[in-house]
């Protein structure tokens, strides 16, 4: 990495977000609990992301010098049943 002659250019680049997440748990019964969760989340690229085979020799350069952040919206539910007993220690 870091060869001019390749085009690399470390200038600076800056990513800023915001990744909330959400959990809601509901006691249904003394044995069931259900969950709810929501999460946004954003991930800005590396350098291996921008310049994966980028040297100056190379017969074929390519980078993502404009590669945008990745970004997620994450949905789970689940049904949780609270069993005591199931395993006995002695």
């Amino acid at each position: 990495y870091n060869d001019p002659a390749a085009g690399h250019d470390y200038g600076e680049t800056t990513h800023k977000g915001f990744s909330p997440r959400l959990d809601i748990d509901f006691d249904a019964s003394n044995n069931t609990r259900l969950n709810a969760s929501y999460a946004y989340a954003l991930k800005a690229p590396t350098v291996d992301n921008i310049y994966s085979v980028q040297y100056a020799r190379a017969t074929a350069t390519a980078t993502a010098l404009n590669l945008d952040v990745s970004r997620i919206h994450a949905y789970q539910a689940s049904v949780i049943n609270l069993t005591e007993g199931l395993v006995n220690s002695r």
